[in-house]
This record gives C-alpha cells, structure tokens and sequence, in this order.
C-alpha cells in the first residue's frame, strides 16, 4: 500500500498525456533550474489548457515547461493568410462539393476491422446546408445560396449526438455574418436564445438542457455559445448571463458535485 501514491500519480501523469504537443526540441533552461547552458528536447508529453505549456502536478511530482509570459490573444482576422493555401483549400472545399452532389447518399463507415467511434450519419441535408453555408459566404456563388434553400433546415439546436447535430447551427452561425441573410436568421436566432433562457429557469440544475447521455457536456457548451451569439446580436445581458449559467454549472464544485462527461 504505500506505492499506491506513487502508483496512482504515475497513472494520473499517463492519463494526462494527449500526444499532441507543440514540438519543443530545442527549450532553454531558465536560471532558476541551475543550469546555465545547454538546451532540452522536451518533445511529445503534456500540453495544458492548449496554451503550449507543459504542467505536471500530482503527489509532490512537478515538471513546467513554458514561456515566460502567456501569448497574447489574437483574433483570427489579424493572422497573416497565405492566399496560396488558401486557394488551395477553397478548390478542394469546391471539388468536395461537387463530389458529394453527385454521390449524395454514401455514409461515411469504419472499416471491419476498426472498432472505434465511428461517429455515424445518415441524414446529409444539414450537411449540405452546412458546406453550402461556408462556400456561400467564401465565394457568393449563386448555386450555393439555391443549396441552402434547396437544403433549409428548422432553426433548432437538436441535442445528443452534437458531431452530428449540432452542424445546422454551424451554417446558420456562418450566415449571420452575411448580410443577405443577417436579419432574418437573427431574429431565428433570438427566438431559439429565448426558448434556451425559458428552459434555463424551468431546471433546477440551472442548464438549458434536461437530457443526459454521452457526450452532454457538448451540448451545455454549445447551447452557451448560441446565447453568447444572442448577446453579440442583441447586446442584451439576459443572454450573456444565461451562457454564464451552463459553464458555471460543469466547472463549479459547489453548485454539483456530479459531472456528466
């Protein structure tokens, strides 16, 4: 029994693992370390939060690997785009398209041997609505705005399953930067945000979503993220204090001790 600390620390440090860090091969010591030279190739272990950085706490065990200072925020329209790439990206979205209107019933399917999620579908109209939605505001091109009437989808947020599910909202969230369809799907918009507030104060959880099963935590997240875009709308503080309700309640120890993955 008195390994089991250790034990339990080393499986907690494996099951942090996510394999898919930044690849840091060449990281300086800082002072405090005692090592004044050399470098250390740090590749592969435990990223955190996404930030870059590399912690390690568990049972007096503690590793950190970062920069001196957090990187600032930056917003996705201040990158540098490489117009190369992304005509690249653009004509294979479009030669996607092509293929997929011309094969519009072929399910994705694991292979015999794969026992993995599969992750499947198959209904593709809020699909198609969804890449149409994309190509639409990328190039405005006219039969991709006919595909999204062609493929109209109910202004819902369907939940359980939200690989799936949840992609009508994605185009509908794409739309609203289009000024062609801003005002309508704004007030849809608004509408689904209210019907959210409404079930939000019927549960006693304090959540906009009464149903359970894996994969739920999607659901409250996104269901945050469609009131925040009703606060983007409106500028109204009912909606930006209702999408504060569903991440409060997941992170909050104190208001319920149990989480539902």
């Amino acid at each position: 029994m008195k390994k089991l600390p250790i034990l339990l620390a080393l499986l907690a440090i494996a099951l942090f693992s996510c394999g898919t860090s930044a690849p840091d091969d060449v990281c300086f010591y800082h002072p405090s370390s005692g090592k004044e030279e050399g470098t250390l190739n740090s590749s592969g272990g435990w990223s955190d939060a996404v930030n870059y950085g590399k912690y390690v706490v568990n049972a007096a065990i503690y590793h950190k690997l970062t920069a001196l200072t957090f990187g600032p925020f930056i917003m996705p329209e201040a990158y540098d785009l490489d117009p190369d790439f992304s005509y690249e990206v653009l004509v294979a979205a479009e030669r996607a398209w092509d293929w997929a209107v011309q094969n519009p019933d072929v399910p994705f399917q694991n292979p015999e041997d794969v026992v993995t999620g599969e992750y499947g579908d198959e209904a593709f109209s809020d699909d198609f609505y969804w890449a149409a939605a994309e190509l639409f505001t990328s190039t405005g091109k006219e039969h991709y705005q006919e595909a999204l009437a062609r493929y109209d989808q109910p202004y819902i947020h369907q939940i359980t399953k939200s690989w799936k599910f949840y992609i009508r909202n994605k185009g509908f969230h794409i739309l609203l930067i289009n000024s062609e369809q801003k005002e309508e799907l704004s007030i849809k918009h608004l509408a689904l945000s209210d019907e959210l507030l409404a079930k939000l104060e019927s549960i006693p959880y304090r959540i906009s979503i009464d149903h359970f099963e894996w994969g739920s935590n999607s659901d409250v997240l996104n269901q945050a993220m469609i009131l925040c875009i009703a606060h983007h709308l409106s500028r109204d503080q009912k909606y930006f204090d209702g999408a504060l309700r569903n991440p409060l309640w997941m992170w909050n120890p104190v208001m319920l001790p149990t989480r539902f993955a």
